[in-house]
């Protein structure tokens, strides 16, 4: 099974993109809750403690981390509709 699919480019690039997109939603999905519990916490004194770990390395870390796995997860949908477009494209001319 695992040969068929290494023999077969197309499925194994869709399998390989799943991965891609659910690891990248799982990672982005943790530091959001990691931030939100230690960086910005949702209390009465959450805007105090802010005040705090605003400046923090770690949130401030975990938040551009966060931030440029976002702006990859688009530039992956953007590349994979491209190659779509452009092999249903080459498809056609054939």
């Amino acid at each position: 099974m695992l040969n068929q699919l290494r023999e077969s480019p197309a499925i194994f690039a869709i399998i390989k993109f799943i991965g891609i997109i659910f690891s990248i939603s799982i990672v982005h999905w943790a530091l959001i809750q990691f931030y939100a519990h230690y960086c910005a916490p949702w209390s009465w004194f959450g805007p105090f403690t802010t005040i705090l770990s605003l400046g923090s390395p770690v949130c401030h870390f975990v938040n551009y981390i966060q931030f440029e796995l976002a702006k990859h997860y688009i530039t992956i949908w953007a590349a994979t509709g491209g190659a779509v477009v452009a092999y249903l494209f080459m498809k056609k001319t054939d």
